[in-house]
Parts: structure tokens; sequence; C-alpha cells
């Protein structure tokens, strides 16, 4: 999410080569998603499930933000 708290970018199944972050929005309001995002703030929440020693599924959730700069 940028500052204002648009959506720029979401994926399910996110993995670090064929479906990552590239400092590109994808977000339905998108001008043109062959350039960057600015310099700037954004925020992200990533959830994924993981198995407990127990067979146990949890859901974890992490926030936090990175500063993109050009």
């Amino acid at each position: 999410f940028n500052r204002w708290g648009v959506l720029v970018f979401e994926k399910d199944n996110y993995n670090n080569e064929s479906n990552a972050f590239r400092g590109r929005s994808e977000g339905r309001t998108t001008v043109n998603k062959n350039e960057d995002l600015p310099t700037g703030t954004y925020f992200y929440t990533i959830s994924y499930n993981t198995i407990d020693g127990l067979g146990k599924t949890q859901n974890i959730k992490k926030n936090g933000y990175l500063y993109l700069v050009k």
C-alpha cells in the first residue's frame, strides 16, 4: 500500500522468482504499469499458513514498511 492506503501490489503464492514484487504498481488504479513506483514509504501485510509439529495449521500475519529509493 502507498502512504494514502492505495493498494499497489497483491499476489497469491508469492515467491522471489516468478511471482515477486519488482517495485512497480500492479494495483487497479495504476496509470502506467511499466513505470517504477516513486520514491517513498510503502506498507505491507503478509499472510501465510504454517503447520506446527502436531499437524495444526496456523495463520501468520506480518505487517511492516519499506522505503523505495530510485
